[in-house]
Formats: C-alpha cells, structure tokens, sequence
C-alpha cells in the first residue's frame, strides 16, 4: 500500500480558535384563547328568568360556535361579549320580575285579610 500523507485541516471552524455564534430566527407564537359561547347561562336564563332576552342570549351563544368553527375570532369574541351582557340584563329583570310578583302577591294577601277582618267585624 502506498504511503498516503495526512495534511493538519487548518481552516477547520472545530480547530479555530475564536468562538462562534449561530443565530436563528425566531418567531413568537401569541396563541388566543377561545372565547366562551355562555350558552348554559343563556339556556338557564331562557328558562328561569326572562324568556324573550333569553332567546337573543341562546342565539348569540350559537353564533360563537358558528364564528369559530368559521375562523373568525374577533367576531366570536363580541358575539360571546353580547350573549354573556344579554344574559346578565335578562337575569337581573328576571329577579327584578319575581321580587315584583312577590311583593305584589304579599300586599294581596295582607290586603283581603283586612278586607275580611272589616266585613267580619261589620256583620257584629
């Protein structure tokens, strides 16, 4: 076999001596959290508290899904804003409604049994 010689590699970067630095690019994923759809809120309130707002509420809740499912998060995001104000007002007027309704049936009852006490004590 013949006598092959091995020259040192001198430009190398392994051998060199001066340190070197490698940049890479990058990139900063901002990741969105999906807006809520509030649609129980909106079911709860369609059922308990005040029927005509809580079919906007249900409505808006279902266009969030509907925007999402399409791409579009700025548009689910006010949809899902609206369904949960809807739903909070609906709510509100609902108790408002019932404390109303309450008050209401307990002037009722206190007024018929002065109206009895009076048609009693007028029969003496």
């Amino acid at each position: 076999m013949a006598d092959v010689e091995k020259e040192p590699l001198q430009d190398s970067p392994i051998e060199t001596s001066q340190p070197t630095a490698i940049f890479q690019p990058t990139s900063v994923v901002h990741v969105e959290e999906a807006p809520r759809d509030h649609l129980m809120l909106s079911i709860f309130m369609l059922i308990f508290c005040f029927f005509p707002l809580g079919i906007v509420a249900v409505y808006m809740s279902l266009r969030v899904r509907n925007k999402l499912s399409q791409g579009e998060i700025a548009s689910a995001r006010n949809s899902s804003l609206y369904a949960w104000i809807i739903s909070l007002v609906g709510i509100v007027i609902g108790v408002l409604i019932y404390i109303g309704v309450t008050v209401y049936i307990i002037v009722l009852i206190l007024f018929a049994k002065e109206l009895v006490k009076s048609l009693n004590e007028g029969e003496r």
